[in-house]
């Protein structure tokens, strides 16, 4: 979009909000009965929700024939109630046979019998969660003094953090629950 004979812009904006469609059956007496320290609680929320926003904005400045600029700012904001998981098999004779008291089966079989009835369903008693922000922003700058040479600079920077909370195990207990997080800073430079 021409602002002046010197400067255009471009912008974007992408929003995706939807409610989980994955049901979380959990109950607070399964919750109760299996409590690990530390737990870190259900949130109730049915899974495979989203909620997000991302954006972008650009310019392009050109002041004179031989000098042009280039901005970029983009970033995006991630939130959900994590990802359904489901038991499909159990070892009798595995660690979550051990992990269940010897229940494992008996909690396969409900499981089985949940999901024949609405397979959109899920038991997860781990307070599930993704979460990502992200923001980058870069610069191209040419300048072309004569037809046999060209300088150019690149110039980029991005901020990111991400945390994770997953139930693995697709049960009712705080078994193969795993939390991530991660935080970074990125900054390149680049003369040619």
């Amino acid at each position: 979009l021409p602002v002046t004979d010197v400067l255009q812009v471009r912008a974007a904006v992408n929003v995706i909000d939807h409610d989980g469609y994955v049901k979380n059956l959990v109950t607070p007496q399964e919750r109760a009965s299996f409590e690990q320290v530390p737990f870190t609680g259900s949130s109730g929320a049915n899974p495979d929700n989203e909620n997000s926003k991302a954006w972008r904005i650009s310019a392009l400045w050109r002041p004179i024939d031989t000098l042009q600029s280039w901005f970029l700012y983009q970033g995006s904001r991630y939130r959900d109630a994590g990802m359904a998981y489901s038991l499909t098999a159990v070892n009798p004779n595995g660690l979550m046979n051990l992990a269940l008291g010897g229940q494992a089966a008996a909690v396969f079989q409900q499981r089985q019998a949940q999901q024949s009835n609405d397979f959109w369903t899920t038991q997860s008693g781990l307070n599930a969660y993704n979460r990502s922000d992200n923001s980058a922003g870069s610069n191209i700058t040419t300048w072309t003094p004569s037809d046999s040479l060209t300088v150019k600079n690149i110039v980029g920077y991005r901020h990111f953090s991400l945390a994770q909370a997953v139930p693995l195990d697709g049960v009712p207990y705080q078994i193969l629950d795993s939390t991530i997080g991660d935080d970074g800073h990125e900054l390149s430079e680049e003369l040619q």
